[in-house]
């Protein structure tokens, strides 16, 4: 009964995607993004799809906080079907990730302590990939965006205290299995997928 009136508080009912998100988010605070697919996005008459985020640390590197828990989920779903139109189907998940692991060579300035410049470059590189406040908006690596080279490049470039940058490759690599692929160019997620930032490799030269 809880679930069911603290949903209704938001909007009597739920029609389009939009409202969805809406509902979604400002039932349970956990959520940080929702991303919600409808019918003509999914190729299935009368169903919905919420992809959704919770509120992880901005340093994150455990793929498990990325899975929100399974009574928050039950939650929203019995909750959110109070406000569905009668003969639709809303499906309420985590989305999926692909993994990406970015091994780069950069060159410190003069007078830059190598250790130092590591820890910037990972951080730049991890807050870049965040599913939350990355991507180059800053609100979220958007769904099923491409990492590129020249992406990793220009945030480097920013970083205080590097000369330049040798190298960089991007490697895909899945979060469950923890297998690596071939580095790339690119690093291309599903249409409604993120990436997640698995760890990466920094060499410093000075």
């Amino acid at each position: 009964m809880a679930c069911q009136r603290r949903i209704e508080a938001t909007q009597s009912r739920a029609v389009t995607a939009r409202d969805y998100e809406m509902i979604i988010k400002a039932a349970e605070p956990a959520i940080a993004r929702v991303r919600c697919l409808d019918a003509t996005e999914l190729d299935r008459p009368g169903h919905v799809l919420a992809l959704v985020i919770p509120s992880v640390p901005k340093n994150v590197s455990d793929f498990e906080l990325l899975q929100q828990s399974p009574e928050v989920l039950q939650f929203l779903r019995e909750g959110i079907d109070y406000r569905r139109p009668l003969g639709s189907t809303v499906h309420i998940e985590p989305p999926r990730y692909l993994g990406v692991s970015v091994a780069v060579r950069v060159v410190a300035a003069p007078g830059t302590d190598a250790r130092t410049l590591s820890a910037r470059a990972e951080e730049a590189i991890r807050d870049f990939l965040h599913p939350i406040t990355g991507g180059p908006q800053g609100d979220g690596w958007p769904f099923g965006y491409p990492l590129l080279l020249a992406d990793v490049h220009a945030v480097l470039q920013r970083i205080p205290g590097l000369s330049y940058v040798d190298v960089v490759r991007l490697i895909p690599v899945d979060v469950v299995s923890g297998v690596r692929g071939a580095p790339a160019e690119i690093v291309q997620p599903g249409p409604h997928d993120l990436l997640f930032c698995v760890g990466n490799e920094i060499e410093v030269r000075t």
